[in-house]
């Protein structure tokens, strides 16, 4: 995962959902169903307004700008559940439940609460200290020049390079990859520009033209493309 990927993830995070203090909403809702735990009417009002707060809220949310590595940050810290896809589903299911088990309602929301305010402790620390930790040009998104296109490949399980002898197993496999596309698109090797890698699962930004990138794709989901990774 990119620096500029966490930095961006963080500001999301602070401006989108932090500033909704979404844990207000079930405080209330707990403290609102543990008071009148026995108020069945009640506590149904707690419940109702929680669960009109939090759906309003997961409905102004915008996760459209989220990239595959924030998204992963985020299940990371066990909020998928609580903001992705999934979270107005999720919701709807936990507090249909406060009636048969009104105390496990309780705990999850509970639980909840710890888990946003630790997610916003950690990227409010995170946005206000990259900027004085990094240099600047390392929290923008890469710039794409003309004429190309930014791509990435990624190379999952056993792709980490931890000494000498996996790096040169890499460095053959990517050669070999590369240069076939650069054959089959009549395109040279310096097509091909390399502009950023990350280490683990590695990953790796490519410049291409964009009719190479095209070709690129269609390869992609070829049986030859298949051959191809399959040798990694």
């Amino acid at each position: 995962m990119q620096i500029h990927e966490i930095y961006l993830l963080s500001k999301w995070y602070t401006s989108n959902v932090q500033s909704k203090n979404p844990q207000s909403f079930l405080s209330q809702c707990s403290n609102g169903i543990k008071q009148h735990i026995h108020n069945k009417a009640a506590a149904n009002e707690y419940i109702t307004s929680c669960k009109a707060k939090m759906l309003n809220f997961l409905s102004n949310l915008d996760i459209t700008t989220l990239t595959d590595n924030q998204r992963k940050c985020l299940t990371h810290l066990n909020l998928d559940s609580l903001l992705l896809e999934k979270a107005p589903e999720h919701f709807e299911l936990l507090l249909s439940l406060a009636n048969h088990d009104t105390n496990y309602v309780i705990v999850t929301l509970e639980r909840y609460q710890i888990l946003y305010s630790e997610a916003s402790n950690s990227f409010s620390q995170c946005a206000s200290s990259l900027q004085k930790i990094v240099e600047p040009e390392l929290l923008a998104p890469i710039d794409v020049h003309e004429g190309k296109v930014l791509t990435r490949v990624t190379f999952h399980n056993d792709a980490s390079i931890n000494n000498i002898v996996e790096f040169n197993k890499w460095a053959k496999s990517w050669s070999f990859i590369a240069r076939g596309f650069s054959m089959a698109s009549g395109e040279t090797p310096e097509s091909f520009e390399i502009v950023n890698t990350d280490r683990g699962s590695f990953i790796i930004d490519l410049l291409v033209g964009a009719g190479a990138m095209k070709l690129f794709f269609e390869a992609l989901k070829s049986s030859l493309t298949y051959q191809y990774l399959s040798l990694i």
